[in-house]
């Protein structure tokens, strides 16, 4: 077997595009973000 090598991966996009939705669905995390702009 191969050892597991790193990713480094980026989520780039308009806002409010799903983002984050798509980062957690990944991850299984459950991240928030605000746009306070």
């Amino acid at each position: 077997m191969n050892p597991a090598i790193p990713m480094r991966l980026a989520l780039v996009g308009n806002p409010n595009c799903g983002k984050t939705a798509l980062f957690n669905r990944l991850t299984g995390a459950r991240q928030k973000v605000a746009n306070y702009a």
